[in-house]
């Protein structure tokens, strides 16, 4: 007699279930650029490292703001107060990019409020704190860079790598959906197990 399989057991049936279904595809030529050309599009013309400082309330950041131009340390201030997990590197975001004029949803993760500040700061300066969706949140523009966009040759790999990726996770939705759409087949009225 046989039990109900272990955890691990349970596990690399699953596993090979889905090795047995999941193949990553391998890009041609043709996509690999198009990829490319896509990710390229996503850069702007300069990059920013940017600190944040993140609080809940207004005051707080206000103060926080006060403080910074009278002379204090930024990454101090941002390891007192602020929420973000930033907080632990003194607010450091590092370095990001984003097509201009600046536009909602293609800002590379940093809000779309604090982006449009960016291209007007120069490098050093502090913004005033920016209502945020349920917080506030003001930034010190360290340092501003020209975008250097590496040649396809030089980062063909890495794309190859993740469209194979990518091409695993459409298909791995795709199964998912499959099976749900079976389960719940099955399961609906006047079907019976």
């Amino acid at each position: 007699m046989t039990g109900p399989a272990s955890g691990a057991q349970r596990q690399r049936l699953i596993d090979a279930y889905l090795a047995g279904r999941l193949r990553p595809i391998e890009a041609a030529e043709q996509a690999l650029l198009a990829r490319y050309a896509e990710l390229v599009a996503l850069l702007g013309p300069r990059e920013y490292r940017v600190a944040l400082i993140l609080a809940r309330d207004e005051h707080t950041l206000r103060r926080a703001y006060e403080r910074a131009v009278a002379g204090e340390p930024f990454d101090g201030l941002a390891r007192e107060l602020s929420q973000a997990p930033s907080a632990a590197r003194g607010g450091d975001l590092g370095w990001t990019g984003f097509p201009l004029p600046v536009s909602p949803g293609r800002t590379n993760g940093v809000p779309f409020e604090l982006a449009v500040l960016l291209p007007q700061m120069s490098a050093g300066d502090i913004s005033l704190p920016v209502p945020l969706a349920g917080s506030w949140a003001m930034v010190r523009l360290e340092a501003v860079r020209d975008t250097v966009v590496p040649g396809f040759d030089n980062v063909r790999e890495q794309i190859a790598e993740l469209y194979r990726r990518e091409s695993l996770i459409a298909q791995a939705r795709a199964l998912g959906a499959g099976l749900f759409r079976e389960a719940t087949a099955v399961d609906a009225p006047g079907k019976g197990r």
